[in-house]
């Protein structure tokens, strides 16, 4: 249901997406996954990131390939449902 909350593991990243705005979307990041199952999972930001020394995650950080787990609320957005996270402590790559 809309704006559960929702933990997801074994997510393999296939690309990621920067936002450039002039607004607080700027460096959000939007991670495109698949599943155990090859279904199509999006993750998204709701701002950029910002680890506890301060340095901000990039999409550099989610390689192609790279498998990760993720805890956020469902989201909706342009018609597609969506993980949203709003903590660096919500995104793990294994």
């Amino acid at each position: 249901a809309l704006h559960s909350t929702v933990k997801m593991s074994n997510l393999t990243v296939t690309s990621v997406y920067t936002t450039t705005s002039d607004t607080d979307s700027n460096g959000a990041l939007t991670i495109t996954c698949k599943d155990e199952n090859g279904k199509t999972v999006e993750i998204r930001t709701s701002s950029k990131l910002v680890r506890a020394d301060g340095s901000v995650v990039v999409a550099s950080d989610f390689p192609r390939g790279a498998v990760i787990s993720v805890k956020g609320i469902v989201d909706y957005f342009n018609g597609k449902y969506q993980i949203k996270v709003f903590s660096v402590k919500d995104v793990t790559v294994h």
